[in-house]
């Protein structure tokens, strides 16, 4: 048995210091790639039948029943850049564990994510911030290079969705669970 030495890229699926790193999963917004963190991920379904939820913005899909139990779902994509995601192979429907800016209860949220294709393994000290502080996107984290000349963007999970819109899509309810 031989012990591979070489160094890891950035993206390399293993290697010497694969504790340090973590595990994402990859999908598109437009030519974009991004990266969500795999200890947030719930599920990942096929595209879904969902119910519409009148009033609520145009980027909100609709609700989902998983586990007998109404979860809300989002376009990421529309979210993002206006544009819904296109409904080919590679889109899916994401469960997520969220937790509205760090905070508790933790709620699954469900998210429409185009080119769903690969995880990669990245070492977070290795990404860098993107160097535009103050956009209204705040979910968008930090970047990394690929080795190609391209980047992809960590998606901070808990940062998606406003106060109002977190109040719309998880009502607390008396006598009911958040």
């Amino acid at each position: 048995m031989s012990l591979d030495t070489r160094p890891a890229s950035p993206l390399s699926p293993g290697g010497p210091g694969l504790a340090a790193r973590k595990l994402f999963l990859q999908f598109r917004i437009g030519c974009d790639r991004y990266l969500l963190a795999a200890d947030v991920v719930v599920q990942v379904l096929p595209p879904q039948p969902l119910k519409q939820v009148p009033g609520a913005p145009d980027w909100v899909a609709g609700i989902l029943s998983f586990k007998d139990r109404p979860v809300p779902v989002i376009d990421l994509s529309h979210l993002a850049i206006g544009q819904g995601a296109r409904q080919v192979t590679s889109t899916r429907t994401v469960l997520v564990a969220h937790r509205h800016r760090g905070q508790a209860p933790v709620r699954t949220l469900g998210l429409i994510l185009e080119g769903v294709t690969e995880t990669l393994h990245c070492c977070p000290a290795d990404f860098m911030p993107s160097g535009l502080g103050g956009v209204q996107a705040r979910y968008l984290g930090p970047v990394l290079q690929d080795g190609e000349g391209g980047m992809l963007q960590w998606v901070g999970v808990d940062e998606l969705l406003s106060d109002d819109v977190c109040t719309l899509l998880f009502p607390a309810t008396e006598g009911r669970p958040a």
